[in-house]
């Protein structure tokens, strides 16, 4: 099937649009073939600014690099040459069919093929279309066009063939779903369901890739749903299998029923990770600490997810806090996350909090930090107190109280730990 073309104009406003023309004129007048292929094609159907373009050819790895020797050859092995420029990639690959997927994960060789055959290779009807940019019409071997006519995202061919080739394809799926809003085909939701166990043989980093791709879009229920309906979500990690029950999903569903498309990813991994911390126990975030870690979450983005949720117990009894505690927590670099989290989780206690939360740094904070400690240990050192853990609770005394304004000065800072000492001894 071919769909004639009218014009390019989701096209021209990405920054590598100009390139991306000046490659496939290169690849052509030299003799190749060059048809832009996959996610950008579907993205010009539906009116949408690409994210990236990717070029199939009859071009062999080696051909391509002929033309462009600095290319990037990472993929050479399934035929997929990359060109960098300083802010995006292109990449060029050959069409190609997959030899047998013996790990779940990718095929053990590749054969060059044609763009019929490249095409029955792909994972979805929707990214297995071709664009010819010289006849400009778009090239459909798998009835993709009308898939998204229809909004479906349907395996090529056989879904369970599919999905046991590469089981990452089907939390792709299920993205998808979310992204586009398209309802997932019959057979391909059960292929999903019938598969779903044997997620586990993808990395970690691979699965935290799709969950971030989803929990960016800015509809996120449908996939939720799919995740926990397939089983999906119950065997991406031991913890969500043993912790994340009916309740905690019918939780977890309310919030993401609702627009979240202005919050910060790391907000909502924080509501999707809640379920692990529901307690406030060391052992509950010790098992977060471990899904993140497993999930290849980098150590900032764990060490602000584990500080939020943590906090956000905090806020619940927060005018019982000392002073300090109260200032400290307003002052961290993590605070404006707690406070997003807060506002989507509990508007209640937001509303209430929101107005001591300014208060606060108006009153305690310097162009929003804490102040300098008046002293440190070598100043506690010159007054007869020796290092050790007394002398670590009583400069975190004194600062509380410098944070506190109670104290304002070294001397003050000084006397008062003078005064301490004579009462120790």
């Amino acid at each position: 099937m071919h769909r004639k073309v009218n014009n390019l104009n989701s096209f021209k406003a990405h920054p590598a649009w100009s390139e991306v023309q000046i490659i496939c004129q290169n690849l052509v007048s030299n003799g190749f073939e060059a048809l832009l292929a996959g996610g950008c094609v579907r993205d010009l159907v539906m009116n949408r600014m690409p994210k990236d373009f990717d070029i199939a050819t009859n071009a062999t790895p080696d051909q391509i690099i002929e033309l462009y020797p600095k290319a990037l050859s990472v993929g050479r092995e399934f035929g997929v040459i990359i060109l960098a420029f300083q802010n995006f990639q292109i990449e060029i690959a050959s069409f190609r069919k997959d030899g047998p997927y013996l790990d779940g994960r990718r095929p053990s060789h590749i054969s060059f093929a044609t763009p019929n055959e490249d095409a029955m290779r792909r994972d979805f009807t929707i990214n297995a279309l071709f664009l010819d940019l010289k006849e400009m019409h778009i090239i459909d071997y798998v009835n993709g066009l009308t898939d998204i006519d229809a909004k479906i995202i349907r395996a090529v061919g056989d879904p369970e063939k599919r999905f046991s080739e590469d089981k990452l394809r089907m939390l792709r799926a299920l993205r998808f779903s979310s992204q586009l809003e398209f309802k997932i085909d019959a057979k391909t939701l059960l292929a999903i369901e019938n598969q779903s166990r044997e997620i586990t043989v993808v990395s970690g980093e691979r699965i935290k890739d799709e969950l971030t791709k989803w929990i960016l879009s800015s509809n996120l229920k449908p996939c939720l749903m799919s995740l926990w309906s397939t089983g999906l979500i119950r065997s991406i990690h031991p913890i969500f299998e043993n912790h994340f029950d009916q309740y905690e999903f019918d939780r977890i569903l309310q919030f993401f029923s609702k627009d979240l498309s202005k919050l910060n990813a790391l907000t909502k991994f924080g509501i999707f990770f809640s379920f692990i911390t529901k307690q406030n126990q060391k052992d509950e975030f010790d098992r977060l600490k471990k899904i993140l870690k497993d999930l290849k979450f980098s150590s900032d983005q764990s060490a602000m997810l584990q500080w939020v949720l943590q906090n956000s117990f905090n806020l619940v009894e927060f005018e019982k806090l000392r002073l300090s505690h109260q200032i400290e927590i307003c002052a961290h670099p993590y605070f404006k996350l707690l406070e997003e989290f807060t506002e989507a989780t509990d508007l209640n206690i937001y509303s209430l909090l929101e107005p001591r939360f300014k208060r606060l740094k108006e009153e305690y904070l310097v162009d929003g930090q804490l102040p300098r400690p008046l002293i440190n240990g070598d100043d506690l050192k010159l007054i007869g107190i020796k290092a050790g853990k007394d002398m670590g609770s009583l400069l975190s005394e004194i600062y509380s109280l410098q944070i506190e304004k109670e104290l304002s000065s070294a001397d003050e800072a000084r006397n008062y730990a003078k005064s301490r000492l004579k009462l120790q001894k």
